[in-house]
Order: C-alpha cells, then sequence, then structure tokens
C-alpha cells in the first residue's frame, strides 16, 4: 500500500495518517540499524588490516 492509501490494485483504502508514520519510523529505524551494522562490519575488517609489531603499532586508516 501506499502513503496516499492505494493499493497496487488501485484500490483506495481508508488509512490512519499515525499509523503510517508509526509504520514509515519503524522502517527508518529498521534502514539504520542495517546501516550502522554495515558500517560496523566495515570497521570491523579494518581493524583485521591493523599490524601489529613487537615495537611499533601501525594502525591503518587512523
Amino acid at each position: 500500500m501506499h502513503r496516499n492509501g492505494k493499493t497496487k490494485e488501485r484500490q483506495e483504502i481508508a488509512v490512519d495518517e499515525v499509523v503510517v508514520d508509526e509504520i514509515m519510523c519503524r522502517i527508518e529505524s529498521f534502514v539504520n540499524e542495517l546501516d550502522q551494522k554495515l558500517k560496523d562490519k566495515e570497521y570491523s575488517e579494518e581493524i583485521e588490516k591493523i599490524t601489529i609489531n613487537p615495537e611499533v603499532i601501525v594502525l591503518d586508516n587512523f
């Protein structure tokens, strides 16, 4: 269903804007959570690039 209250079949349905806003908020929260997980994964991959030497620690991208 689209925000305008119509389904794919173009049937109009009465939609409560509060419900739609709540659903949109949940979707945005879910997308942000996925985005953060991807960023965390990229960060953990960068951590794996860290070279540790007994005398010197080299941190890539820092």
